[in-house]
């Protein structure tokens, strides 16, 4: 019976449509990051699927990896803009 019900479910949860994402959005976030300390920020994440473009901005780049390549141990703001295959950080 325990099989049986395992099964059901399983069936269940493959038979769903998986969730579609807007093409375009934007949303505000909060951020930790653990890569040598912690670190928190917030952020904002602009998505445009349809031009194939997005920006991520942080209030604090200092604990992201990317960033702090560029400003290193420093407390900056920090954005990624992304336009095609293209990455670019500020």
């Amino acid at each position: 019976m325990k099989y049986l019900l395992l099964s059901l479910f399983l069936v269940l949860a493959l038979a769903q449509n998986p969730p579609v994402w807007p093409q375009q959005f934007s949303m505000e976030f909060n951020e930790t990051q653990r890569i040598i300390v912690a670190g928190t920020t917030k952020g904002k994440w602009y998505y445009d699927a349809p031009n194939n473009r997005q920006v991520i901005e942080r209030e604090n780049g200092r604990h992201d990896r990317y960033c702090e390549s560029v400003f290193q141990q420093q407390d900056t703001p920090c954005n990624h803009i992304v336009v095609a295959s293209m990455a670019i950080v500020m």
